[in-house]
This record gives C-alpha cells, structure tokens and sequence, in this order.
C-alpha cells in the first residue's frame, strides 16, 4: 500500500505514513488521526499487487471507535 487519504467531514485530508507491505491475513498498525473526534467522510487507498500479473482487487476492513 503506497498511501491512506483520510477526507473529514469538513474537506480536510490526513495522509499518515503507510508505505506498508501485506501477506495475505495479515493486519496494519493502528493510526490515529490528528484532532478532535470528527467525521470521516471518505478513506482512498492506493495501492497495487506485488505479485507480478495478479489482478483482483483488494479487501480492506476499517475499525472505528464513536
């Protein structure tokens, strides 16, 4: 995963450091986001596979806390 941008309710964008490499089964670290509690309008993920020629798309589970 090259990069995470976060969008919040109020337009502003939060992209943490995830230059991250995934096996299959395997998880992120937990990210915690800059500021008060606010909405999260929308999550971009770019992203692409490291097998050569592999095609699909990824699945991606988001936790949260309210």
């Amino acid at each position: 995963m090259f990069d995470v941008k976060i969008t919040f309710g109020n337009g502003e964008t939060f992209s943490p450091g995830t230059r991250l490499y995934f096996r299959e089964g395997t998880r992120s670290r937990v990210i915690d986001l800059p500021g008060a509690a606010r909405l999260i309008r929308r999550f971009d993920f770019f992203y692409r596979s490291a097998l050569f020629g592999a095609q699909g798309r990824a699945i991606v589970h988001v936790y949260g806390r309210r």
